[in-house]
């Protein structure tokens, strides 16, 4: 099979070298001259990949769209250090600025890599797959950058052996299913779950009929207001989502007049925890909720809350460590800064990390932060940045009291390494504090992932790479301990 790529450049010489090469390796190429004559042949075809000269391409919410369905590579000379930013942003997946002599090379070269991408995803022309941890993953945010960036995705979930699907056309949610549950009931059951397996898609579809009348943001609201729902019915029970119960006996003579009581009460007796509960109910969210705190008040069931184990410290080297190399001297405070996709572990790293004090976590759009005390004469904000956004200026923002950085890279979505190289590379130039970064996600040849991945990502000097798994304290303590400040190469002049 060819794989077909447009190329936008209007220099005779740079094409005539692009087609010759580019025809040699076995690719079909297309070359236009102008955005308009690009934009209608992809509506026709779309390419699998595209070839940008930056002097042809305005920062535009286009080029945006273009970046949400294909994969873009964007080149030029002497490009503004802001402009590389905003094109990283809208989603670019590969920024060449370099002089003419090593523009061929160069150019080829990323070619080359991304289409071996391509190759390694069966169907990539129609679909990008990730796939992840539900526990480490914000189904929230994922909904709500889709719907900003207008992303058409598919969205499945898996817990139980039961599935949900979304589908997201525009960043508008158009149709869900989580049988027996359709649309606007579905919608609100896949958001409340908190555990299972994800897997993402997207597609290239120009028109699409919605079956959900409700606007996205106000299902947002709503799936929110039935979280709170479930927090205060757990406060009521003194215990988590994980929480069972136990069936006190029925007087003789008693029995449920609704199907409804009798299926969810049989779940409970099941002794699943509460979210199995509400996920399994073959009812919607709100009439399971409102039947377990009828069950509750009625003294049917009565939480079976067991002594939890005490949680995970620092210890007292992790305290020297952060008063002696991480904190400046004569401070207590400071605030670490982690840095990661959604899929990379990064909400579930930072309620590992708060979890031994149980300290609650607040999140501001795509930004979460909690404050934690490792030692009472001591205390650290931690905030959650999510590198989906416009990372740079919110960084910016929150670096007054920085002290540390943690990287977090997920390897199973290895097209995300050009722009982590990319990110990390800046951010030790703008931002002398130690960091580490950890990986996660890692197949089972962990320790070739790893070498792969450190080969793939240009990483200063001295910087720890380690796997990480973000639902553990131990690995959290240990890649805290791996913080070290990093050697910058000055470039011989």
């Amino acid at each position: 099979m060819e794989y077909l790529i447009y190329l936008l450049e209007t220099i005779e010489a740079r094409v005539n070298f692009i087609k010759e090469n580019l025809t040699r390796a076995g690719y079909q190429l297309k070359i236009f001259s102008d955005l308009s004559e690009l934009e209608s042949a992809i509506k026709e075809s779309p390419p699998e990949l595209l070839i940008l000269s930056s002097a042809l391409v305005p920062l535009s919410d286009e080029l945006k769209r273009y970046c949400q369905n294909l994969p873009v590579l964007i080149y030029g000379e002497q490009i503004p250090i802001e402009t590389v930013d905003e094109y990283y942003r809208l989603g670019v997946r590969k920024v060449l600025e370099v002089d003419e002599k090593q523009l061929p090379e160069l150019l080829m070269n990323a070619i080359e890599m991304l289409n071996r991408r391509l190759r390694t995803i069966p169907g990539a022309k129609e679909a990008y797959l990730t796939h992840g941890a539900i526990h480490s993953f914000s189904l929230f945010d994922l909904i709500e950058n889709a719907y900003k960036e207008k992303k058409n995705l598919v969205v499945k979930v898996l817990h139980k052996g039961q599935f949900g699907r979304l589908r997201i056309f525009q960043g508008i949610i158009i149709s869900a299913e989580c049988p027996p549950l359709k649309d606007e009931a579905a919608v609100l059951k896949i958001l409340q779950l908190s555990h299972g397996t994800f897997y993402i898609r997207s597609y290239v579809e120009q028109n699409e009929t919605a079956s959900i009348a409700a606007s996205t943001l106000s299902l947002l609201m709503e799936a929110r207001y039935l979280r709170d729902f479930s927090e205060d019915f757990l406060n009521k029970c003194g215990g988590g989502e994980s929480i069972c119960f136990k069936i006190t006996p029925s007087p003789v003579g008693t029995m449920f007049k609704e199907d409804v009581e009798t299926r969810i009460l049989s779940l409970a007796q099941e002794h699943l925890p509460f979210e199995d509960i509400v996920w399994l109910s073959p009812f919607p969210v709100k009439k399971t909720l409102n039947t377990l705190n009828s069950f509750l008040q009625k003294g049917i069931i009565s939480p079976d809350v067991t002594v939890e184990e005490p949680n995970e410290q620092f210890k007292e080297e992790d305290i020297q460590f952060l008063r002696n190399y991480i904190l400046p001297h004569n401070s207590n405070h400071g605030s670490l800064i982690v840095l990661g996709l959604p899929s990379s572990g990064r909400s579930m790293f930072i309620r590992t990390i708060s979890g031994f004090q149980k300290a609650p976590i607040k999140e501001i759009k795509s930004l979460e932060f909690t404050r934690i005390r490792p030692h009472p004469t001591m205390y650290l904000t931690i905030f959650g940045v999510s590198m989906d956004e416009s990372v740079l200026p919110v960084i910016e923002k929150i670096s007054d009291d920085m002290v540390a950085c943690v990287f977090l890279i997920d390897a199973a979505n290895p097209q995300f390494y050009e722009y982590t190289s990319y990110l990390i590379n800046r951010l030790v130039n703008l931002y002398q504090v130690p960091y580490v970064v950890g990986v996660t996600n890692l197949g089972n040849s962990e320790d070739q992932s790893l070498e792969q991945i450190k080969k793939a990502i240009k990483i200063p000097s001295g910087l720890k790479v380690l796997p990480v798994k973000t639902d553990s304290f131990s690995d959290v303590r240990l890649l805290l301990n791996n913080l070290r400040n990093v050697i910058i190469e000055e470039e011989a002049h």
